[in-house]
């Protein structure tokens, strides 16, 4: 079966509202205008920041199994940060101060996770701890722990490098809904509701932005609407001469405060719409009318 598919990623990340638009090539195969997509992810209590420091060059020396010790040389004595939450906003500050306040951040007993990016937008996703810095020779260490089994080992030897520290503000997990029996000129719409902790649908983790992928299983989707914010979804398809009705897929992120344990998503879609949803590798669940509960620890 032919699967035609096209992505919006929200780059920037952090939270920010974005307008854009779908390929055109995506759209004008169904033969219809461009649709309004309005994308809004995020939007939860609390404070949230985002941690990047630079250098020149580093090496990896591999302790034993995923675990190494990183020395960044060259380090930019400046640590910027990026806030989305309650409000947008930036700043920085020296990188002595920031390696001080490590235990009073709580990455002393709840190490953070990071991204070591490095070379031509190459990145590693790792736990970092015990640093220690040099402010002198400019020189800051860590102990690294690679956190996908899956990924490549670090590299002895890289340059250009910026390492993004998340605070833990926020968990993500990817979340896929099934949509069926959908006739065109129909609105799909799915609410999300709080049950224990907060939470919200999401673009994604900055910086490795997984976006909104929309699948359609026999072509392209004649969409004149799509718009997500925090707390709904929806998707309307343009009339059609044909009668067909469309199957999809639309997998997304959702985003929660670390006390999250569940939430609810209802359908307010038009009569007839099939919705079932699975966060992460959970089994589908149905979404109708009335509220369904998912547990957010469900892997």
């Amino acid at each position: 079966m032919r699967r035609s598919a096209w992505t919006t990623t929200v780059a920037m990340g952090l939270g920010l509202i974005l307008i854009a638009a779908l390929p055109a090539a995506a759209v004008q195969g169904s033969g219809i205008t461009q649709p309004e997509i309005v994308v809004t992810g995020d939007v939860v209590s609390g404070v949230s920041k985002l941690y990047v420091q630079q250098s020149r060059t580093a090496t990896a020396e591999r302790i034993r199994g995923m675990r190494y010790e990183v020395k960044l040389r060259g380090v930019d004595p400046t640590t910027l940060w990026f806030a989305d939450r309650p409000d947008r906003s930036a700043g920085s500050q020296s990188t002595r101060s920031f390696i001080n306040t490590w235990a009073s951040l709580g990455f002393a007993s709840d190490p953070p996770n990071a991204v070591i990016q490095f070379g031509e937008n190459e990145g590693i996703a790792v736990e970092l701890k015990k640093p220690r810095y040099n402010a002198t020779k400019r020189v800051l260490r860590y102990t690294a722990v690679v956190i996908d089994q899956q990924t490549p080992r670090l590299p002895e030897k890289f340059a250009n490098v910026s390492v993004f520290i998340d605070d833990a503000g926020l968990e993500y997990q990817t979340g896929t809904f099934e949509i069926s029996n959908w006739t065109p000129g129909q609105q799909v719409s799915i609410n999300l509701t709080q049950a224990q902790g907060t939470v919200a649908f999401s673009s994604g983790q900055f910086p490795t932005v997984s976006g909104i992928v929309i699948i359609g299983e026999d072509g392209p989707i004649p969409l004149t609407e799509f718009r997500m914010t925090e707390d709904s979804l929806i998707l309307q398809s343009s009339a059609s001469e044909s009668a067909e009705a469309i199957d999809a897929q639309v997998t997304l992120s959702l985003s929660a405060e670390s006390d999250i344990q569940s939430f609810y998503l209802s359908s307010a879609s038009d009569p007839g719409v099939g919705i079932s949803f699975a966060l992460g590798n959970s089994q589908p669940q149905v979404v109708n009318n009335s509220l369904t509960l998912f547990a957010w620890d469900s892997n």
